[in-house]
C-alpha cells in the first residue's frame, strides 16, 4: 500500500477556541450588514372580522337547508349554514326547523331544497300540502324564504 504525503495551507488566523462553555463557537459573519432602504407604504385599514364582541350587531345568518342534495355545497359568504338531513322528506325538514324555533333561532333568509325524495312516493297531492307546509312554517322564523 502506497504512502500519501497531505500538506495543509496555514490558516489565515487562528483557530477560534472555545469562549462558551459546552464547545460552543461563536462565529460572526465577515461582511458589514447592508443598509436598510426605507419604504414609505400608505396606511393599510385592517378590521377584525372574528371578533364576536364587534361595536356593530351581528347580521342574521342565512340558512340553507335540505336533503342530501346540499352534501358538498360550500357558500363564500359568511353567515349561511347549510344543513343536510340526508332522505329527508318535506316533514323531515319541517320538524329540524321547529327543534331550530325551540332555541329562537331567527334567519334573515331561509332556502329549502326539499321534494326530491317525496316525489318517490307518487303522491303529488300530499307532496304539494307538505311542502306548503313547510314554507309556512319557515316564514315563522324568517321574512324571506
Amino acid at each position: 500500500v502506497g504512502h500519501i504525503d497531505v500538506a495543509f495551507a496555514p490558516a489565515s488566523r487562528p483557530p477560534a477556541t472555545p469562549e462558551q462553555p459546552g464547545g460552543w463557537v461563536t462565529v460572526r459573519s465577515k461582511h458589514e450588514s447592508k443598509s436598510k432602504h426605507t419604504v414609505n407604504h400608505q396606511p393599510l385599514h385592517v378590521s377584525n372580522r372574528f371578533s364576536p364582541l364587534g361595536d356593530t350587531p351581528a347580521e342574521k345568518p342565512t340558512l340553507v337547508i335540505g336533503s342530501s342534495i346540499l352534501r358538498n355545497v360550500k357558500l363564500a359568504k359568511p353567515g349561511t349554514i347549510v344543513t343536510c338531513i340526508p332522505g329527508a322528506r318535506a316533514g323531515d325538514i319541517e320538524s329540524y326547523l321547529k327543534l331550530l324555533a325551540k332555541d329562537k333561532r331567527k334567519y334573515s333568509k331561509i332556502v329549502i331544497h326539499v321534494g326530491g325524495n317525496d316525489s318517490r312516493l307518487r303522491c303529488s297531492e300530499v307532496t304539494k300540502v307538505n311542502v306548503e307546509s313547510v314554507c309556512t312554517y319557515a316564514k315563522t322564523m324568517s321574512d324571506t324564504v
